[in-house]
């Protein structure tokens, strides 16, 4: 299975600034359980992590959101993140 996962800098226009969060786009019809999803967003060691699941086209994707703190509930913060990662409106670095 290919995952592919971002580091997004929400909440300004400069790069290493803002509010770091992880998002994870994951193929539709994937059985994916909550302990992957969690081993995934502790390797992105960051506060948020959003997955995004594609369903059957580009306009249909749903949302999971784990944060570090299970009592905490941000994924209208994780929307805003994420949704910007499929369509492209983001830049990005390439590190080799």
């Amino acid at each position: 299975m290919k995952i592919k996962l971002y580091q997004v800098d929400a909440f300004t226009n400069e790069i290493f600034k803002g509010n770091p969060a992880g998002v994870c786009i994951l193929p539709g019809q994937t059985n994916i359980d909550n302990k992957l999803l969690q081993n995934i967003a502790m390797e992105m060691n960051l506060s948020e992590t959003a997955f995004l699941i594609k369903e059957k086209n580009e306009y249909n994707l749903r949302l999971r959101g784990l944060v570090q703190t299970l009592k905490e509930k941000r994924y209208r913060a994780q929307l805003v993140r994420s949704v910007h990662i499929p369509k492209g409106f983001f830049d990005t670095i390439d590190h080799e």
